[in-house]
């Protein structure tokens, strides 16, 4: 129970933190750590105390995470135990209510210049990424973070997207790499993350784009976390079904530039269906101008993380090697070549076509975009450049092909009428210039006519389709 004279002290306080910060423009730093530490038992029960916090907690807090520059370990001691009680005030609050919400997404922001220093002159500052690790474990080690899911989900409070992505992100850190927050957690977080954004209207939506979408890759981030086969199985299909009602919601929406995140959106999707599909059993090289470069490639083991395919020589033939080199200057090209069998990618490989360096790792053998290599035993690739077609997938044991979202896209496409929508009456420049990826997805052999050929892009525009199988 806080007495009258302790409550009067603390009023004090208040009133020296408000001169400091509205006139001198400055903080002392004992009177920080003072003053947060009087705030502690009568954060919930004082109209002073909450007024005092509500307009000038954030402020104090902010302050103290911009210095970074010459500290001495008392100014460092200072900062961090404020943070500290920072942490304890907030911790009191939950799970009934989060009114300093902002407070402990400023604490958790890694690049506040106390972690992270700043190189803005010659001399530059040092930061103190520790202090970040130790306010993230005091936080989840008190269940802050399952305090703090309970108070999200039971009060239906849409704290932003802004503010939301920061909190995953930290219990993704919290999961991944300092263990102090378990993957249950992790995923209740997901979980909530998907609904709460699915249940936002168009108005919720429009003002934040940019960051709605970190916030959707951020639970891109988490569902990739190891678990489990039959728990990754199960997060990747939630996860799936997710991006997809959410671009859909999106692309019908009544704003444009909502509609334009919703078509935004789709080549996230189409990037993360091409980076999670399973690979393929085999490449069809066809159209190369040296026509010894034509045919199957099987795959025969691995080469700098990625799949390395030969095709067997018939005829005399040479051995070619289809396989991805790392270059001195750190790109990563895919060639064709008669490579050295002992160590393939150096001056003793017979080049004879390669691929565009690209600003995408690429896994895979890209099926478009190749052109002539030069080596020093001459030119053996001839025009026009190799295209690629993939052929059978191989789906590990466990996982079906409705598990990959690589399938489930032309589906999609075709039961929500994209197509229709991109190139009907409302069509829009603007629309059709983000569609670009989706396109070439679906020309990639899996939008084809009644015939079974692969279906182009008539001037009428895309009608009766039907999805490859």
């Amino acid at each position: 129970m806080t007495t009258t004279a302790e409550l009067n002290d603390a009023i004090k306080s208040f009133q020296e933190v408000k001169r400091c910060l509205d006139v001198q423009k400055n903080l002392p730093w004992n009177l920080a750590v003072d003053t947060l530490k009087k705030c502690i038992p009568i954060a919930k029960t004082s109209i002073e105390a909450q007024a005092f916090l509500d307009e000038y907690f954030f402020k104090m807090i902010d302050l103290l995470l911009k210095q970074c520059n010459k500290l001495e370990n008392f100014e460092r001691e200072c900062i961090e135990r404020s943070c500290e009680i920072a942490i304890d005030i907030i911790l009191r609050s939950l799970p009934d209510s989060c009114q300093y919400l902002k407070v402990l997404e400023k604490i958790f922001d890694p690049n506040c210049f106390y972690y992270c220093g700043y190189k803005n002159t010659w001399a530059g500052g040092q930061g103190y990424p520790l202090a970040r690790v130790n306010a993230v474990k005091r936080f989840a080690e008190n269940n802050g973070f399952l305090l703090l899911l309970q108070y999200l989900t039971s009060s239906g409070f849409w704290p932003g997207a802004d503010t939301l992505y920061s909190i995953i992100c930290t219990v993704h850190d919290a999961c991944t790499e300092l263990n102090v927050v378990d993957i249950a957690t992790l995923e209740a977080y997901s979980m909530y993350t998907m609904q709460k954004i699915l249940s936002l209207n168009d108005e919720q939506i429009k003002d934040g784009t940019k960051v709605m979408k970190q916030l959707v890759r951020g639970i891109c981030k988490i569902s990739a976390h190891p678990r489990g086969k039959s728990g990754i199985n199960q997060a990747l299909k939630t996860h799936h079904v997710f991006l997809l009602d959410h671009a859909v919601r999106m692309v019908n929406s009544s704003l444009f530039v909502v509609k334009l995140y919703g078509w935004e959106l789709i080549n996230d999707i189409i990037k993360e269906a091409i980076s999670t599909r399973p690979s393929a059993e085999s490449y069809l090289v066809q159209g190369a101008g040296n026509e010894t470069a034509n045919g199957t490639y099987k795959v025969v083991g691995m080469h700098n993380d990625a799949h390395k395919y030969q095709k067997q020589p018939r005829h005399g033939e040479p051995l070619l090697t289809m396989f991805r080199c790392n270059l001195e200057d750190k790109k990563k090209l895919w060639y064709i070549s008669e490579a050295d069998q002992h160590k393939p990618g150096t001056n003793n490989d017979i080049d004879y076509y390669q691929h565009k360096p690209s600003v995408d790792d690429q896994k895979e053998p890209p099926l478009r975009g190749w052109i002539i290599s030069n080596s020093k035993h001459g030119q053996f690739g001839r025009d026009p450049p190799p295209t690629l077609t993939r052929v059978g997938s191989h789906i590990p044991e466990g996982m079906t092909e409705d598990m990959y979202l690589y399938y489930r896209v032309p589906i999609w496409v075709r039961e929500n009428d994209l197509l229709g929508k991109l190139f009907g009456e409302s069509a829009h420049p603007e629309i059709v210039s983000r569609s670009l990826k989706l396109m070439t997805f679906l020309a990639d052999g899996y939008l084809k006519d009644e015939a079974g050929n692969t279906y182009g892009l008539p001037s009428g525009g895309p009608v009766g389709y039907t999805v490859a199988g």
